[in-house]
């Protein structure tokens, strides 16, 4: 009962629905599908872009609407993207396989006593044209942060998860 105090009767209807729609989602077995369906929720999905086995959640926060993926873009399988504020995947831009997005930070309910110390915060994420972000990486947007990961990554930026390049990227 304390998180229906804390968020509220319509945020509880939109995590209603949204559960129902991400348990449609899950039951569409191909890309080809997913990406119509996505439009439907409203988010914005380009031509020819992937999008396999993802996971969302917070899709009651700011949702669909708030998901961009460009032209081309992929998003590989069990990659999970947190819909609390916007994502924007630009043309060719890729996620490989587990890359986690995150958005928001919230050490929990209002009383917990880190609360003081990390309030809740969302930020958006932007993935430039062409980049890649390998298998594992996550990526987090801190709203304290003066700029966020959209002004870190550059065009065509690559990044290895989990490994330092033996010689510089070209």
């Amino acid at each position: 009962m304390q998180a229906l105090r804390e968020i509220g009767f319509s945020k509880a209807f939109r995590f209603g629905w949204a559960t129902l729609a991400l348990g449609a989602y899950g039951l569409l077995g191909f890309p080809q599908l997913r990406s119509p369906f996505l439009r439907m929720l409203g988010a914005r999905v380009g031509p020819n872009a992937i999008l396999h086995g993802t996971r969302f959640f917070n899709a009651y926060r700011l949702g669909f609407p708030g998901l961009t993926v460009g032209r081309c873009a992929f998003v590989g399988d069990d990659c999970l993207l947190d819909l609390a504020d916007r994502i924007t995947l630009d043309e060719h831009a890729t996620l490989a396989e587990r890359v986690a997005v995150l958005t928001h930070t919230n050490v929990g309910y209002a009383d917990h006593p880190l609360q003081a110390h990390v309030p809740a915060s969302t930020a958006p994420v932007h993935f430039r044209r062409g980049c890649f972000v390998g298998a594992n990486a996550t990526e987090e947007s801190w709203a304290s942060r003066e700029h966020t990961l959209t002004t870190r990554l550059l065009r065509r930026l690559r990044i290895a998860a989990a490994t330092e390049p033996r010689r510089p990227f070209a």
